[in-house]
């Protein structure tokens, strides 16, 4: 499987568009072989307004197996095409044990959701928890902290990448004790923020 990376087309692009640009962007001509592509991510560029771009990663399959896409790789020497096998996640195997409890995800952030997901689809019924405020109230809390530089006392001051406190919507204090949570208490290793 060959992975092309920052293909970059105008919004609104025709559909055919994006067959047009994998087939030059590997300099390869539009013949009857088998050509399939899965994008893997797509995201758009708005850095230059007016102008938009949507940016695609794609995983082209070629018909001749990985000993012609190593091949067509490594002749083409550009640093956004790469080889790479396929890879599929596989959810491991359930345990022999039943849970005597329901799996607890803490905080709805992306992997929380993406773990309790998970979970959920494969019956294990987990309990998510998430600490902060409503989503409303954050983006309110976050629009005036860039507005008038005032943080609120009950966000903790974590650092943003500028090195600068700032608001960050996933990350607020616990209304939850542990002992709700927890029967045994916290674990030893747990720390408050």
């Amino acid at each position: 499987m060959i992975r092309i990376n920052q293909l970059k087309l105008p919004c609104g692009h025709g559909e055919g568009d994006l067959e047009i640009r994998i087939l030059k962007t590997l300099k390869m001509k539009r013949t009857a072989e088998s050509l399939t592509y899965r994008i893997v991510r797509h995201s758009v560029d708005a850095r230059k307004k007016p102008l938009l771009y949507d940016v695609y990663t794609v995983d082209v399959g070629l018909g001749g197996g990985p000993a012609r896409e190593k091949s067509l790789v490594s002749r083409l020497k550009n640093h956004n095409i790469q080889y790479c096998r396929p890879v599929v996640y596989r959810f491991p195997k359930a345990g022999e044990t039943p849970m005597p409890d329901r799996p607890v995800v803490i905080g709805a952030g992306p992997a929380g959701l993406f773990c309790t997901l998970l979970l959920a689809r494969h019956g294990y019924r987990p309990l998510l928890i998430e600490r902060g405020r409503p989503v409303e109230q954050r983006q309110e809390d976050i629009r005036r902290f860039w507005e008038s530089g005032r943080l609120d006392p009950w966000i903790p001051p974590p650092m943003s990448s500028s090195g600068k406190a700032a608001p960050e919507p996933f990350r607020t204090v616990s209304s939850i004790p542990w002992s709700m949570i927890r029967k045994a208490g916290p674990p030893s290793s747990w720390r408050p923020l």
